[in-house]
């Protein structure tokens, strides 16, 4: 076909080759366009070919639940009651091989207390917390379901109780508390193959504040000092496991989308009739807006802000998010009224996601809203449903 063009372009008069130019052009964009994914044509090239539209306000379909938060591996230690949530964690040290002098026994330990490094902690003003250290004894490891370990199975007897933040203590690096450990429980820790190492359990006192400790994978991991009275040992932590539970956050509902950080509860929002109102393929989604409006009588941002993630589902299960997908991150203040996602030229996530949708592989994709690290806070967010709000700019061949 473009050969053809060539010859009649070529036995043409130039009075007529400027029109036939035109035409010929306008064909080519007109074939472009019937790809499975077309070129943005821009808002003034072939003016009189394409027509931009709006539309706004489509109904949506909305998904809630929970995830499985896997809470050996949070980024935090929590102990301590606020806000009506309870925090407690465990703490196991295994790795004594190659840090322990050959020959130091049991019987040798004089002196142990776990150093727990303090993050920040959420409270009222001039309250304090104890931090309390009991023997722990239901087995557990870092990828125990929590319904699977009995958290009452702990010796009633603490081995020590210190007042936070009276007792902090600082490093050059990081701020910490010192917690006191029985030496002859420390002793039975030496024997590996032993089942009755199950480490410690930090519970608080109060109900006004809530410490965040660091975790094992960070900069400054809880430690065990071990002393035998002509030496000191620290051992890093083998395994941590933080838990929060409780809070206050009111009960997802048709007309209210709740995100619950530290149950891991999600939404997903899907338009199942977007691809019958815009059918046509050959549509390009110039721009996307979503405004979500926030109930802030039903949300709490401890620390001032949310940190909220929205990704396309995985396709397994609707609030179930790949790795490798997509996804943009957002903060939203505990000033804010909406949270409000759109594409902008840096920024293309939401609009290709509604380009996706008008294709087969995408028609069942989901966008997902979450906590950047679930499991990890007590924060909560409300949404009033049915004042969400869309409006996309499209444009179509005429």
């Amino acid at each position: 076909m473009f050969g053809f063009f060539i010859f009649i372009y070529s036995v043409m008069g130039l009075k007529n080759r400027i029109p036939f130019l035109l035409a010929f052009l306008s064909v080519l964009a007109l074939t472009a366009c019937r790809s499975e994914t077309p070129v943005d044509p821009g808002a003034d090239l072939f003016g009189n070919i394409f027509t931009f539209e709006e539309l706004r306000d489509t109904s949506l379909a909305v998904t809630q639940g929970t995830v499985d938060v896997r809470r050996g591996y949070l980024s935090i230690n929590p102990v301590g009651m606020y806000h009506g949530y309870t925090a407690q964690s465990l703490i196991k040290f295994t790795n004594f091989s190659g840090i322990l002098a050959d020959g130091v026994t049991a019987q040798d330990i004089q002196q142990a207390s776990v150093i727990f490094p303090v993050q920040r902690h959420l409270g009222a003003p001039g309250q304090s917390l104890s931090l309390i250290a009991y023997q722990f004894n239901s087995p557990w490891n870092e990828d125990t379901a929590l319904e699977d370990i009995d958290m009452a199975d702990y010796e009633p007897a603490a081995m020590d109780s210190v007042s936070f933040p009276a007792a902090l203590d600082s490093a050059e690096t990081y701020a910490f508390v010192r917690i006191d450990l029985d030496p002859a429980v420390v002793g039975t820790w030496l024997d590996t193959t032993s089942a009755e190492n199950q480490g410690v359990l930090l519970q608080g006192a109060g109900d006004s504040v809530v410490v965040f400790g660091a975790s094992r994978d960070t900069e400054s991991p809880p430690l065990l000092k071990v002393s035998t009275g002509d030496s000191t040992y620290t051992i890093i932590a083998g395994m941590d496991y933080g838990i929060i539970q409780g809070g206050d956050a009111p009960e997802p509902s048709n007309h209210r989308l709740v995100l619950q950080q530290n149950i891991g509860r999600r939404f997903a929002l899907s338009w199942p009739q977007f691809s019958h109102l815009v059918p046509d393929t050959n549509i390009f989604i110039h721009s996307a807006r979503l405004v979500l409006p926030v109930d802030q009588a039903q949300s709490f941002a401890a620390g001032g802000e949310h940190q909220l993630v929205i990704a396309s589902n995985s396709g397994k299960t609707p609030l179930a998010v790949a790795t490798t997908r997509s996804h943009i991150t957002g903060t939203l203040t505990a000033s804010d009224t909406a949270l409000v996602v759109e594409s902008t030229p840096d920024e293309t996530f939401l609009s290709n996601y509604f380009q996706g949708l008008l294709h087969e592989g995408g028609k069942e994709q989901q966008l997902v809203f979450f906590y950047l690290n679930d499991g990890d806070g007590l924060q909560y967010v409300t949404f009033n449903s049915g004042q969400v709000r869309l409006k996309l700019v499209y444009s179509e061949l005429k």
